[in-house]
């Protein structure tokens, strides 16, 4: 399990923030209030990059995920 941190959005959206230690093929679990949120878990493949503040994740429901995070 790797740390994150969330930030509640003002538009009432929440925002993960988390950093993988490897280059892997990961799933990420989000729940809200004890549940699943729709459509996860997530499957997040990383790579080695120049940037990771370039990188973002953008679900349906308003969900995203910006590098680095914590998880």
């Amino acid at each position: 399990m790797v740390e994150s941190t969330v930030e509640k959005l003002p538009d009432g959206t929440y925002a993960v923030t988390y950093t993988p230690e490897e280059v892997a093929h990961y799933t990420v679990s989000v729940k809200y209030a004890g549940q699943e949120v729709p459509n996860g878990p997530f499957h997040v493949n990383t790579t080695p990059s120049g940037n990771a503040n370039l990188v973002k994740a953008v679900s349906k429901y308003h969900s995203y995920f910006s590098s680095p995070v914590d998880l």
